[in-house]
């Protein structure tokens, strides 16, 4: 699970990751092994919504290379250091929270950053859906259904 928009100074946000799991390929999806300690999401009091983002990759890498530190994130790095591309992502889900539970103790937060845009795929036999913007480039995935799943490397 990523933060896509962790604060890193009062000019500049980056993606922080709150957990990585790797999830057994049985029918019963659990959880095989955690890279990762799992930290709730907690966005700074006062500050923006923050966009938390579940990606789930297949096939999973046979040894997840865990990054060396939480914040700032690599998506690139990640993504070549297990020998993923983009194009392995089969789903990806988010949630947005913000917390407005007591007093701010930071006066000046970077400004938000640019949201992904999502429109469905058209034309004859498409499927799936089109996204813009965020982390990655445009990509279109076909045949995506529902999925609630609690990791981010899958295997299948």
């Amino acid at each position: 699970m990523l933060d896509l928009d962790t604060p890193l100074s009062p000019t500049l946000r980056a993606p922080s990751i709150h957990w990585l799991a790797t999830l057994s390929p049985s029918p019963s999806l659990n959880v095989s092994s955690t890279h990762t300690a799992y930290q709730p999401p907690e966005p700074p009091i006062g500050d923006v919504a923050h966009t938390y983002a579940f990606f789930l990759f297949a096939p999973a890498p046979a040894n997840v290379v865990v990054p060396a530190q939480r914040s700032p994130f690599n998506w690139e790095d990640f993504l070549r250091g297990n020998g993923l591309a983009e194009r392995d992502v089969v789903a990806r889900n988010h949630f947005r929270v913000r917390n407005l539970a007591g007093t701010p103790t930071v006066e000046v937060f970077p400004p938000e950053r640019a949201r992904e845009t999502v429109s469905l795929a058209s034309g004859t036999g498409a499927a799936g859906a089109v996204f813009t913007g965020g982390v990655g480039s445009s990509r279109v995935k076909s045949g995506m259904g529902a999925l609630v799943v609690g990791g981010v490397v899958l295997g299948i």
